[in-house]
């Protein structure tokens, strides 16, 4: 990741960074923001707002840090007035499943609550975006603010952290190779992929598995594995657009496809009544499997080649940002 950080064209670096106290995870800690702000950020003189991404790396819950995706960020930079937040959640095995999640939706619900201070346009709409475990996140994070909702709905007495669930508006994910089902085993998803060796390494990804899925059996969890949602629980959680990338040579291309598959048909193949009481309508899915390349391709760290193909996806996921942000922002 150093040598990715140095090949041109440089990436930026974070503007500031902000540390939060996690409360909704019952383990102790500290949380850290990364902030990287337009060019033309004067909120604390003109009162402007602008829309919001938040990120979530990868590493298999296990390594990484929240300014990997710099490059993509630069991208966002390039064409979108967006404040980008990308999130350090805290890694397994000393903080294992749900820590990431709750993390990320910590970090959230605190980004909705300074949004004056920061500037943040909620009227426009927050997406999330992520890579691998962090595109895994895109998905359980919504379900968890969703089972927040649900519970706070059921509880008389109404609290600050349900008066924020009520402000995060989720307008879009972008989600690069996800992870979407755990129950699947590694042999079988390495059985998935066309070229195999192109795959991780085994030893990797045990123990990415064997830190973060504790205890046994949460891989069933829908907060591990958002492909055993419901169709119910996905039309109600998940926001309207929804980008979805993969890779042809990765073990997780399989279920990532039909886990976009499944997301495209929701409130088609229903009857009229589900679809007009279901929040949110018809999902808005955007699928694309990059042809030619591994898992985490756009991480190659080589500073003197120029990843074309992670530049070409990057803008063309940038572009339906700005279309979307621009349509919130005049009403459509």
């Amino acid at each position: 990741m150093a040598l990715h950080r140095i090949a041109n064209p440089v990436p930026p670096q974070h503007a500031h960074q902000h540390t939060i106290q996690a409360t909704i995870s019952p383990r102790p800690g500290k949380i850290n923001i990364y902030f990287y702000l337009p060019r033309d950020y004067q909120q604390h003189k003109s009162g402007k707002r602008y829309p919001l991404l938040v990120n979530f790396h990868g590493g298999g819950f296990t390594l990484g840090a929240g300014t990997d995706d710099c490059r993509w960020f630069r991208a966002v930079m390039e064409k979108t007035d967006a404040i980008i937040a990308t999130i350090d959640y805290r890694l397994a095995p000393e903080y294992p499943f749900p820590t990431a999640v709750e993390d990320g939706v910590d970090a959230i619900l605190w980004l909705v609550s300074r949004a004056d201070e920061l500037g943040i346009d909620l009227n426009r709409g927050i997406v999330l975006s992520g890579f691998s475990a962090g595109a895994n996140l895109v998905f359980t994070i919504p379900l968890k603010l969703d089972q927040m909702r649900q519970q706070a709905s059921e509880d008389i007495n109404s609290d600050k952290v349900a008066q924020l669930l009520q402000k995060i508006q989720l307008t879009g994910l972008i989600s690069w190779y996800p992870p979407t089902d755990y129950t699947i085993t590694r042999p079988k998803r390495n059985a998935t992929n066309p070229r195999p060796e192109a795959g991780l390494p085994r030893y990797l990804t045990s123990l990415f598995d064997q830190s973060y899925l504790h205890p046994p059996g949460c891989e069933r969890d829908v907060l591990v594995s958002p492909a055993l949602a419901s169709d119910e629980q996905l039309m109600r959680a998940l926001p309207s657009h929804i980008w979805i990338y993969t890779c042809e040579y990765d073990d997780l291309c399989d279920e990532g496809r039909r886990f976009a598959e499944r997301l495209h048909l929701l409130g088609r193949d229903q009857d009229e009544e589900f679809r007009i009481t279901t929040e949110g309508g018809r999902k808005i899915v955007r699928y694309e499997m990059i042809p030619g390349v591994p898992h985490a391709w756009d991480k190659a760290p080589n500073p003197l080649w120029v990843n074309e193909i992670a530049h070409a996806r990057y803008q063309h996921a940038v572009e339906g940002l700005r279309r979307l942000w621009e349509g919130n922002q005049s009403g459509n």
